[in-house]
């Protein structure tokens, strides 16, 4: 096939973690309008309603897809016999792996692009520290390099379900309240202590009197016990869609490395990053007005300070600029 872009039967896959398949949606998005109605897509089961609402592909084929001791796993043949034809396969993916393998096995004459030697059309990442968003939409280097990353970043269209039920959260807190979204919850490494959220939501709210705080996490960690808890709403164990179309209806966010922040950065929610060990320059905030605070060794070693510090200075910005607005 000399011209990539003519492919009748281009196959589309990418799969990590909920924010790594959020951060490379302006390249699929981008793909999408490459090979218009023709683009399929296998996936997660239920990124189809979460991240391809919108998009006008040619077939969104979900499957179990896990990880084993050592690699992700899942049905290579059957996900072939889902798909049908293939003429390219493109992988997003920063992994390959045996099924990987065997699903390329499965169209032996079809052209394959990723990012490992095993493709046919093989690259790396230019550049170690650039942010993930941009790592995969060079990609896109491939078949067309005048696109443009900003026309392809916008938040997520999510099921109208989901949004009208945020709203009614939203609608809960009346003017003159602001709203501040929390999300405190990922791995272990990724987390900053409870007590330590309570005590800046306390000292942050006897200055800021005039805010709410929502907490998106999956379970209740008890944000609300502090002096100032009735400021504090507990959120547990809403719907993926739902929280995310809630950031999207804040004014603030606070959180750590996870998909909460993507979301807060795609609706352009300014927002403060909390980061251990990951990495902030790669995954953080890219989009939204930010600030990240960062300690290598441990996100343990975040002081309440300067925590507090962050917020408040996202306050007077964004009130900076909603008074020139005005």
């Amino acid at each position: 096939m000399e011209n990539l872009l003519e492919a009748k039967n281009p196959v589309l896959f990418y799969h990590n973690g909920i924010g790594d398949r959020m951060l490379a949606m302006p390249t699929v998005r981008a793909l999408s309008s490459l090979f218009p109605g023709r683009l399929k897509i296998f996936c997660q089961p239920g990124d189809r309603e979460l991240f391809y609402y919108d998009l006008h592909l040619g077939g969104v084929y979900e499957t179990d897809i896990r990880r084993g001791s050592e690699e992700w796993t899942f049905d290579a043949r059957a996900v072939a016999e889902a798909v049908g034809e293939c003429d390219l396969f493109i992988s997003l993916a920063p992994w390959f792996s045996e099924d990987l393998s065997e699903f390329m096995s499965q169209y032996p004459a079809a052209e394959t692009l990723g990012f490992f030697r095993a493709f046919k059309h093989a690259r790396a990442f230019k550049d170690e520290t650039t942010h993930s968003i941009d790592g995969v939409f060079e990609a896109l280097e491939w078949f067309d390099p005048t696109l443009r990353l900003d026309d392809f970043v916008y938040p997520l269209h999510l099921p109208r379900e989901n949004v009208e039920d945020a709203r009614s959260l939203r609608a809960k807190v009346t003017d003159p309240f602001r709203v501040l979204v929390i999300h405190t919850e990922s791995f272990p490494h990724k987390m900053w202590p409870v007590e330590r959220y309570v005590s800046v939501l306390d000292k942050f709210f006897e200055r800021h009197p005039d805010h709410v705080a929502f907490v998106v996490d999956v379970e209740d960690r008890g944000l609300n016990t502090g002096k100032y808890g009735a400021h504090v709403i507990p959120c547990p164990r809403l719907p993926l869609a739902t929280a995310f179309a809630l950031i999207g209806e804040a004014d603030l966010f606070l959180g750590i490395d996870s998909c909460m922040l993507h979301a807060a950065d795609f609706f352009r929610v300014p927002g403060v990053g909390l980061f251990g060990p990951t990495d902030w320059f790669v995954s953080g905030f890219r989009l939204s007005t930010h600030r990240h605070l960062f300690n290598g060794r441990s996100i343990t070693n975040l002081d309440e300070a300067s925590v507090l510090s962050a917020l408040e200075s996202l306050v007077a910005e964004t009130r900076k600029s909603l008074a020139k607005t005005a």
